[in-house]
Formats: structure tokens, C-alpha cells, sequence
């Protein structure tokens, strides 16, 4: 009775893990689903440790008749080799080419910047719905005591003028067709004041913010 009931909720647990990890990679972040997750996980380590511990012997036994202890360490070995390899981050990349498609699919969109720096590389995602504009966005590096120390990326809007006037909701797409057309290039002096501020770089007419 107690080993069926046991199973009963690991079953159970096992089927809340695998439907919100299939939410979570289908539909995207949820929260609920995200805790979902978690806590079904951790129910499930539990029961495992406890079914382990339980049963110690019996395994051993089992895994050294059917000479399974080679095929485990081959596995202990190459999950790690594959995590460092950068296998798992192949997968990632995959996965958010396919959040991509997806979402232009549901009229929202991704950016993503990457920079290479002497650390590694950087990534930054901004998800954002059909009418997110222009987006303000800057990152900079800074020491221990907030001296400002280099810029690693600032937005399109910001670094190349690319502000429109009279850009609406109905017209965005022949405006945007527009982007090179110099007319429509303007100054936007008040965005980003801190980064602008910590760079310190003061222009000819005495503004910080870049031309």
C-alpha cells in the first residue's frame, strides 16, 4: 500500500515537471509555471534521495547483474564534458532562434545585442510588444568606487539619432522604411543622462548627450 502510494505521487510530480517544462519552452515565462516547476522538482529529488536510500542494496545488486555501472559513468563524464563544450549553450541558441520566430508569429519581437569582451561574451534579449519603439538602453562598465570606465553597448536610437517625429501606430511601417533618410535624424539630449553624465564626454555645444 505504502509503495503504491509512493509511486502514485511520483508519477504525479513527474507529469507536473514535464507539463511545465513543455509550457515554459512552448509558451514562454509564467510564473506560476516557473514555480510549478521548481517545487515539483524538488518534491521529486526528494522522493528519489528517500527511494535511494531505501533501497540501496537491492540497486547495487541490480546495476552490477546487468553490468549497468559502466553506461552510469560514461554518463556522469560526458555531462559535464558536453556542459563545458558549450553543447548545452548550442541548445540555448536554438531555442531562443525558436522564441523568435514564435513571438514575431504573436506580433512581438526580440532585440539582441552581443559584444565580445576580455571576460567572455555578453548578451542582452529586450523582448517587447508590436509598438515598443525606440528603446533606451545603455550598458557601461564601472570600478568598485562607480568611476566610469567604458561603454560595452548603447541602443541604435541613441548611438545613431534615429528618432522620428509623427511616427504613429497606423503609419510605423512606412516610417520605418525611412531610417536612412537624414531628415528624420534628431538629438534626444534627454535620454540616458547618467551614462551620458559618466562618460563625461561633452560635446561642441556643451551637451553630454552624443550627436
Amino acid at each position: 500500500m505504502r509503495r503504491g502510494l509512493i509511486s502514485t505521487l511520483m508519477a504525479t510530480i513527474l507529469v507536473a515537471i514535464v507539463f511545465s517544462s513543455l509550457r515554459l519552452v512552448f509558451v514562454g515565462y509564467e510564473k506560476w509555471s516557473v514555480v510549478l516547476h521548481i517545487l515539483s522538482g524538488m518534491v521529486f529529488l526528494g522522493f528519489t534521495g528517500f527511494h535511494l536510500y531505501n533501497n540501496f542494496r537491492p540497486l547495487r545488486a541490480y546495476i552490477v547483474k546487468k553490468r549497468l555501472f559502466l553506461p552510469m559513468l560514461v554518463m556522469v563524464i560526458v555531462m559535464p564534458i558536453a556542459a563545458l563544450s558549450g553543447s548545452f549553450t548550442s541548445f540555448g541558441d536554438w531555442y531562443f532562434r525558436f522564441k523568435v520566430k514564435q513571438e514575431k508569429e504573436t506580433g512581438q519581437h526580440f532585440v539582441r545585442y552581443e559584444k565580445w569582451e576580455s571576460g567572455g561574451l555578453l548578451k542582452l534579449t529586450v523582448k517587447s510588444g508590436q509598438h515598443f519603439w525606440y528603446p533606451q538602453i545603455a550598458v557601461w562598465l564601472e570600478d568598485v568606487n562607480g568611476k566610469y570606465l567604458e561603454t560595452l553597448m548603447v541602443t541604435n536610437s541613441t548611438a545613431k539619432g534615429l528618432f522620428y517625429g509623427n511616427r504613429t501606430k497606423d503609419n510605423f511601417k512606412e516610417f520605418d522604411g525611412e531610417k536612412e533618410d537624414e531628415n528624420y535624424l534628431y538629438r534626444r539630449v534627454d535620454a540616458l543622462p547618467h551614462w551620458s553624465h559618466s562618460r563625461g564626454k561633452i560635446y561642441a555645444d556643451g551637451r553630454y548627450a552624443p550627436t
